[in-house]
């Protein structure tokens, strides 16, 4: 019953996936130079639908590799942030600001 309810759901995200696409894919987008027509135009709208439509991705699919049972799934994992990965974006955050970190002695 509860494989059912949940296929049900599924072809909810799915119908509203596509209209999203449909959205997407409907109205003009900006150009980017540098690329190919084709390519920026494609990226523009793929874009567009991550930016608005993220979360239902996102959740359709987690949701559908849950339900297989095969995986585990993993939301919002703790990550450890490592000393050195740390001192890196700092010194990001310094270059960014203006301001050019030193090494010395090496």
């Amino acid at each position: 019953m509860a494989r059912s309810s949940s296929l049900a759901h599924r072809g909810d995200l799915f119908k509203a996936a596509d209209e999203a696409i449909a959205v997407a894919f409907s109205g003009a987008v900006t150009i980017d130079r540098l690329l190919r027509r084709e390519l920026s135009e494609v990226m523009a709208r793929v874009q567009s639908v991550v930016t608005r439509h993220g979360g239902l991705l996102q959740s359709t699919v987690v949701g559908t590799l849950m339900d297989t049972g095969r995986y585990e799934v993993l939301t919002r994992p703790a990550i450890g942030i490592t000393a050195a990965a740390d001192a890196l974006v700092a010194a990001k955050v310094l270059i960014g600001a203006g301001v050019v970190p030193v090494r010395r002695g090496c």
